[in-house]
């Protein structure tokens, strides 16, 4: 009975150490992600003055280059916000498994845990939609990238709605 007992000990004590694993590896992935993120805000910041420095100089050619910098720099934020959105998915994912694993192993897996497991799967399904929201707007940023190559600024003033809403939209989502 002590030697049962003692296994059993052990098994929920490898099982406890698997799901503190996995979650520190969510954290270290969405950290990551976050220095990606501020890495390129900070670039974009940049473009944005080189672009009112261009502005003020009257300088409207290389203004008009570095606002097609900007939107493909916008694109690449969007992706690594997608990219982000979806390591965590995984993270997240492996996390509740190690976690149903643990609590079937040491029989605490109980219908209010069945219903913690799901409510985090719900979430999850949440955040699988945000990135396929977003991955929509990239075609809509591309566009407005191609719109400006070959007609300049004029061009995007009727996607500039667009590309606010699919900005603003990233932003808003990237706070949850």
């Amino acid at each position: 009975a002590v030697a049962v007992a003692t296994a059993e000990a052990r098994v929920k004590d490898a099982l406890d150490d698997t799901a503190a694993a996995r979650a520190r590896a969510v954290k270290a992935t969405q950290d990551h992600n976050n220095i990606i993120l501020a890495t390129l805000n900070l670039q974009k910041a940049q473009l944005q003055a080189e672009i009112a420095m261009y502005e003020a100089e009257g300088n409207s050619y290389k203004a008009l280059e570095a606002k097609i910098r900007l939107k493909e720099l916008e694109v690449k934020i969007l992706q690594a916000t997608i990219d982000a959105k979806i390591a965590e998915i995984k993270a997240t994912r492996l996390q509740i498994e190690a976690d149903v694993e643990a609590a079937k192993a040491t029989g605490t897996y109980t219908e209010a845990k069945r219903a913690e497991i799901e409510a985090r799967l719900a979430a999850i399904k949440v955040k699988e939609l945000e990135a396929e929201a977003l991955r929509s707007g990239i075609g809509l940023m591309q566009k407005q990238i191609d719109n400006l190559r070959m007609y300049g600024t004029e061009s995007v003033k009727a996607y500039g709605a667009s590309a606010t809403a699919v900005g603003g939209e990233t932003t808003a989502i990237d706070k949850n």
